[in-house]
């Protein structure tokens, strides 16, 4: 059996994911065409070995998908957290990285029929406490859970982070969660 086939198809997506942030990083450091950075990214870096460590393999398309589907819809994504942003804080305020999160979370659950919104608003702030360890994932937690709801996503919960104290009492994130939706 190939690997990406042994995989989970929620640990695939959550690869693609982070990738996705990776990539929307790299554009907006760098420059960049779209296509270009989901090409090299397909090749190179997407399920390869980084310093000896084998890395998951990514859901492919999902991954293409984040990357050319925020990249085309920025203006209309960016309108979307403006209009939840509150007080001091403006999208050009934010610090990069929380902004891509932001962003490719904020295209995923415009276009992303097929993924429940807690579950994309939990795996966002999950990739965000892999990066941030201090306000950085509640913050993300309140902006999409206000995309979210301001959606139509009346389905929605709070979701804590994996890491957070209350989940390490109850042991529950307020989801219930199949691969086959992440």
């Amino acid at each position: 059996m190939a690997r990406s086939a042994s995989l989970s198809v929620g640990k695939r997506r959550s690869a693609a994911r982070l990738a996705a942030v990776q990539a929307l990083y790299q554009i907006d450091i760098a420059g960049g065409e779209a296509n270009s950075v989901v090409g090299e990214f397909a090749q190179y870096r997407l399920g390869e070995d980084v310093d000896g460590v084998a890395i998951v393999e990514a859901d492919r398309e999902l991954f293409g998908d984040l990357v050319l589907g925020v990249t085309s819809h920025r203006n209309t994504i960016d309108d979307q957290l403006r209009a939840v942003l509150t007080g001091l804080w403006t999208l050009e305020k934010l610090e990069l990285l929380v902004r891509e999160i932001l962003r490719a979370a904020t295209y995923e659950l415009l276009h992303r029929n097929d993924i429940d919104p807690p579950l994309t608003v939990s795996e966002y702030v999950d990739l965000t406490a892999a990066f941030f360890s201090e306000k950085e994932p509640d913050f993300v937690n309140s902006i999409l859970d206000q995309v979210a709801r301001g959606l139509g996503a009346a389905s929605m919960k709070t979701v804590a982070p994996a890491s957070s104290p209350e989940t390490a009492e109850t042991g529950e994130t307020g989801t219930t969660e199949t691969d086959e939706n992440r």
